[in-house]
């Protein structure tokens, strides 16, 4: 077995009672170190108890190379056509939500975008007759985009990285353990 990263929102009924059970379980890595595709199948085993009448259900998941997106869930007593997936879960994707909020950062940029293509659009029919504006028109719209870009990632990322307090405790943790041992260094040799 694989360590799991993925995780997969499913329902299914009871194979004893028929009450419907909403589980999230972790997906298991394909095996990377497979010779051939067909080998790479991995599996996890995960266990839950139905809250109306207790019983113990296992569930097997199977994943491989051919079915990362859509991983094989077998579940004792319960036929596969009754195991609905509801969501597949990328924890990395889950942390990096805050990319899809509409930010103050976002709207800024989005406001640049839309100026260079109302640049863009005013100045095609002046452009066409001059090689050399022409050229020097693509190049300073370039320019622009990029600036705004790297305006936006810059202003994000101080936004996101500085306001995380547990990332700045740490830095600020590190920062003095390395002047202590610098300042130890330093008395030792003298």
């Amino acid at each position: 077995m694989s360590t799991s990263q993925e995780e997969i929102k499913f329902k299914f009924p009871c194979p004893r009672c028929g009450f419907e059970i909403n589980q999230i379980s972790c997906v298991p890595w394909p095996n990377f170190a497979a010779e051939k595709m067909k080998d790479s199948a991995s599996y996890s085993e995960d266990y839950t108890v139905c809250e109306n009448c207790q019983e113990d259900i296992k569930i097997t998941i199977w994943n491989d190379f051919y079915s990362h997106e859509n991983p094989d869930i077998s579940i004792d007593g319960v036929d596969d056509k009754d195991i609905n997936i509801v969501e597949f879960i990328d924890p990395e994707w889950e942390e990096l939500k805050w990319v899809k909020q509409e930010t103050k950062f976002l709207q800024i940029l989005k406001n640049q975008l839309r100026q260079v293509r109302t640049l863009i659009e005013k100045n095609t029919d002046d452009i066409k007759h001059d090689d050399g504006l022409n050229n020097a028109t693509c190049v300073m719209n370039h320019v622009y985009i990029f600036a705004a870009l790297e305006g936006f990632l810059e202003s994000t990322y101080k936004h996101y990285a500085l306001s995380y307090e547990v990332a700045l405790q740490k830095h600020c943790i590190e920062k003095i353990f390395s002047l202590m041992i610098k300042i130890l260094v330093c008395q030792s040799t003298a």
